[in-house]
């Protein structure tokens, strides 16, 4: 018997072509989105002014890149240091040398299917990072969210993603001022989600360890339980 699955394969085709125009709307709109969101934020125009702030719906490297859509605070020096350097002859010469701080990025990538991966940068120096290079914020197979509802100016989880990029470069800069808020949520992030660190993706803290407390629970229970068949068996002998 013959099954036709062209209808099944144009379903499919069509709702991953959907996918596509739910991040190319997401694109078209982002700069105006979160221009909005960052000039209501109190504390976004003195960290825009230390570093510089850039909404780039095409990635920051020539804006030619139609899968990606960078929010990202710039770089910045912010202390000269003294070096010594060899010369040709051997001898060393004395060299005056900025120290760069990079700041905290938000970055969207569309993958061929249409989903989307959004991740976090912290703020680093040459001698002043985080142990992980990047935070997985969310993998979204479906990025309807990231278009607003008609009634809203900007899409909650914009919103949302917004609060996690504030928190993360108030945590990592050398002249971030992070209150409670940030740090618990900055926390809660590492613990919760993937992380990147020397370019090696890491299993979410917290699904590593309840995998140990589940061995752990398993291997003192089994224990416990063989224990207690033996100590019932030989009862009599025990007495």
């Amino acid at each position: 018997m013959y099954v036709n699955d062209n209808a099944g394969n144009s379903s499919i085709m069509k709702s991953r072509l959907r996918r596509l125009e739910y991040f190319k709307w997401f694109a078209c709109h982002s700069a105006d989105w979160f221009s909005e969101v960052a000039a209501s934020d109190t504390r976004h125009s003195y960290m825009a002014g230390l570093y510089g702030f850039n909404v780039a719906p095409k990635g920051r490297d020539g804006g030619i890149d139609d899968r990606t859509v960078e929010v990202f605070y710039g770089q910045r020096p912010f202390e000269g240091v003294k070096e010594l350097v060899a010369q040709e002859d051997g001898l060393p010469s004395l060299r005056r040398r900025l120290l760069i701080e990079r700041g905290a990025s938000l970055t969207y990538q569309r993958g061929d299917n249409g989903a989307v991966i959004v991740t976090l940068a912290p703020a680093i120096t040459e001698n002043f990072r985080p142990q992980e290079s990047t935070i997985v914020l969310e993998f979204m197979a479906d990025p309807s969210p990231l278009r607003a509802p008609p009634w809203l100016v900007v899409p909650p989880r914009i919103e949302r993603h917004w609060r996690c990029l504030m928190s993360y470069l108030q945590c990592t800069s050398i002249d971030g001022d992070p209150t409670l808020g940030d740090r618990i949520r900055l926390g809660w992030l590492r613990w919760t989600k993937p992380l990147i660190i020397e370019e090696k993706l890491i299993t979410p803290r917290w699904r590593t360890f309840t995998v140990q407390i589940i061995a752990w629970v398993l291997t003192v229970g089994l224990s416990g339980t063989v224990l207690f068949g033996l100590q019932w068996l030989f009862r009599d002998a025990l007495k």
